[in-house]
């Protein structure tokens, strides 16, 4: 899986940026409980915002988006609360709604200059998973300088694992 979003443009050869999708699934899980290592670039997603309105009698919206995160707790008091315990970490929205290496590298391709994340599902499913080769997968970019960062579906997810592939990411992309 991965994912385009525009941020200002770094170079991507083995770079320490690591994003997680936060928001999408539940409720359940804060900016909070997410572990962040303070020696790579950390960059939360809130899970998502779309400019129509409901699905039963979609029309645009003009510029007045939807929110689909948790807006109890996924709001500005608590992106200031995580950055202020945080400074590295950005925040994001997400607007709109396989083959590991090989395709990592036609993708790199298919998107001329812009930064692909090697990136991985935390429940598993699709693509490479964190147990099936994906940080074997990440030193052998690592290797090419081709790394550029590190992208995780999703927070919810991961808690469940007691966020051991955030860590593990982290690590890796510090030790980089």
């Amino acid at each position: 899986m991965y994912h385009t979003i525009a941020w200002p443009h770094q170079d991507a050869a083995n770079s320490k940026l690591f994003r997680e999708y936060i928001g999408a699934e539940s409720d359940s899980v804060n900016l909070t409980n997410v572990p962040i290592n303070p020696d790579v670039e950390f960059h939360f997603i809130l899970a998502f915002t779309i400019d129509y309105t409901d699905r039963s009698h979609p029309s645009p919206t003009n510029g007045k988006f939807n929110v689909f995160w948790e807006p109890n707790h996924l709001d500005p008091t608590e992106i200031v609360a995580i950055k202020s315990k945080h400074p590295i970490v950005q925040v994001a929205v997400s607007v709109g709604g396989d083959n590991f290496v090989n395709f990592f590298k036609e993708q790199k391709k298919n998107y001329g200059g812009g930064q692909v994340l090697a990136s991985f599902i935390s429940g598993g499913g699709q693509g490479l998973g964190p147990e099936d080769g994906f940080f074997e997968a990440c030193d052998e970019l690592v290797g090419e300088g081709k790394l550029g960062g590190i992208f995780v579906w999703c927070a919810v997810e991961s808690r469940g694992h007691g966020f051991k592939y955030e860590k593990k990411s982290q690590d890796s992309l510090v030790s980089a």
